[in-house]
């Protein structure tokens, strides 16, 4: 039998122990509760047994392979959620999801051999609490494992690498505060560069988790003193500076680290936001993307896809987010939000007559979600096909009688058909509406539409009150110069001399 078939054995007597409790005699409880002792000793038998499995094979591992203590717990941490701080980075429009969040991760690089095993000690006890206490640690036992190196270092305060363990032990324990004394004292004191690094960048984690970003910054830098190799405490400090609101400092040291680790996904959607923000404050500001993220690859992690069509989209390069687009429909053929940002790209780049097949596609995945009947209907406007957008937008009413989108639609549309009476109903109804926003936009259609008609002060009144509007500015100036120009014609055709009363004899 395979372990892990015996302990499925294990686990079905345990569930059918606990099915019986409820409706089980005293008697059968007792004999029941027999069993669970048996089990219970089993299990202390399995970890007792697995523990000297595991202090023999550390022990064969160390004397071939020469692994030093800090590396192990290196990649122990490596393996597993370490992050005392993750933070969910936010973009502009998707939000960076599972995937897209981003951690301040634990790492570091490889620590030298100063800091083997007992830095000198030969204390057999020291060595098997250490060992056991490493065991419980790569089990993620950290209880059983504070307990061990708790009595190692009141045993042996030297031993390095205990002490580190015996930090982390306490930081998943939860016991921040003394975690945080534990990291420190091994940064001040510890004789190996790589022990003091790994400490630092513990300490910036944990400060970074409660926003203390400049004090957090501190602590990378100085893993980076000890340990200048470090591209984790590099990539650490970036975070702490997009956090910050320091998008230049931040995409500096992304390009700098993603020189180095050119594959990290993670550092890419970083990369992303940091230069949006940019983007955002500085409408000039032109930056060469990284290699990495020049031509979207399918190899490319999906959150990280998304972020970067996003951030093409951005900046009007519609190629490249089309491409990002394609990956994701070839690799989740069922992705409607994948194929609507292909369909609206292609439509951006080819025209309408390439896209509305795919828009067809999409509302064929999704038939709920209205957005994209919206996305058709405004596509066949663009088009020429009024009276067919038209339909489409009345349909969406017929399902949703306040949805903003179709009304929008269907303004523009009776509009460019002549039916002003219907576009300046719609757009009347949108100025009652509670966000200011739509209020706006409503001003903005009947502005427009009074603007059509050479109804120049209802049109100035209107685009007064729609200056959320960034169009509305511009229309607000037309309108202006139309009834200055309207003033004059009308003074000099007021104010023009009277032709002489000539008498033909």
């Amino acid at each position: 039998m395979y372990i892990d078939e015996w302990f499925q054995s294990l686990t079905q007597r345990i569930r059918a122990i606990e099915n019986e409790w409820q409706t089980a005699t005293e008697t059968r409880k007792q004999e029941l509760l027999s069993k669970l002792w048996e089990l219970r000793n089993a299990s202390d038998s399995v970890v007792d047994l697995w523990l000297q499995y595991e202090e023999k094979l550390s022990h064969v591992m160390k004397h071939i392979t020469g692994e030093l203590a800090a590396e192990q717990l290196q990649a122990s941490l490596g393996g597993q959620s370490t992050s005392a701080y993750t933070g969910t980075l936010k973009a502009g429009g998707k939000e960076a999801s599972g995937a897209s969040g981003l951690a301040l991760n634990q790492k570091s690089a490889k620590s030298d051999p100063a800091s083997n095993a007992k830095d000198g000690s030969d204390d057999e006890d020291a060595m098997i609490r250490y060992r056991k206490g490493e065991g419980f640690f790569h089990l993620r036992l950290y209880e059983n494992a504070r307990g061990y190196f708790r009595e190692l270092v009141a045993e042996a305060p030297d031993w390095e690498t205990g002490r580190l363990y015996y930090a982390y032990s306490l930081l998943f324990c939860e016991d921040r505060e003394e975690a945080m004394r534990e990291f420190r004292l091994i940064g001040k004191t510890a004789a190996s560069k790589n022990v003091a690094a790994i400490s630092y960048n513990a300490i910036g984690c944990m400060l970074a988790e409660e926003e203390k970003w400049l004090e957090a910054r501190q602590a990378f830098c100085e893993t980076l003193a000890h340990q200048p190799a470090n591209t984790q405490a590099m990539y650490n400090m970036a975070l702490t500076h997009l956090r910050d609101d320091e998008p230049e400092e931040a995409i500096e040291i992304l390009d700098l680290y993603l020189s180095s680790m050119p594959d990290d996904w993670e550092a890419h959607v970083a990369w992303l936001h940091a230069a949006k923000s940019i983007a955002a404050k500085e409408t000039a500001w032109i930056k060469e993307t990284p290699p990495g993220l020049q031509l979207p690859i399918r190899q490319l992690d999906a959150s990280v896809l998304y972020e970067i069509a996003l951030f093409f989209e951005s900046n009007g390069q519609n190629q490249r987010a089309y491409h990002c687009y394609r990956h994701l429909t070839e690799r989740f053929p069922a992705d409607d939000v994948a194929w609507h940002g292909m369909a609206w790209n292609v439509w951006l780049l080819h025209g309408a007559e390439r896209a509305l097949p795919l828009l067809k596609k999409v509302i064929s995945l999704a038939p709920h979600k209205l957005d994209y009947l919206f996305s058709y209907g405004w596509l066949l406007l663009f088009n020429g096909e009024e009276s067919r957008a038209a339909s489409a937008f009345r349909f969406m009413l017929t399902k949703d009688v306040s949805n903003h989108l179709a009304k929008a639609g269907l303004i523009v549309a009776s509009e460019r058909l002549g039916d002003y009476p219907l576009a300046e109903m719609l757009a009347d109804s949108l100025r009652s509406h509670n966000e200011a926003y739509l209020r706006a936009l409503g001003n903005y259609h009947l502005g427009r539409l009074a603007a059509i008609q050479e109804q120049w002060n209802n049109a100035e009144a209107y685009f007064d009150q729609a200056l959320e509007i960034p169009e509305a500015s511009l229309f607000l100036t037309i309108v202006r110069n139309m009834q200055e120009a309207g003033d004059m014609a009308n003074s000099k055709q007021e104010y023009q001399a009277p032709m002489p009363n000539v008498t033909i004899h």
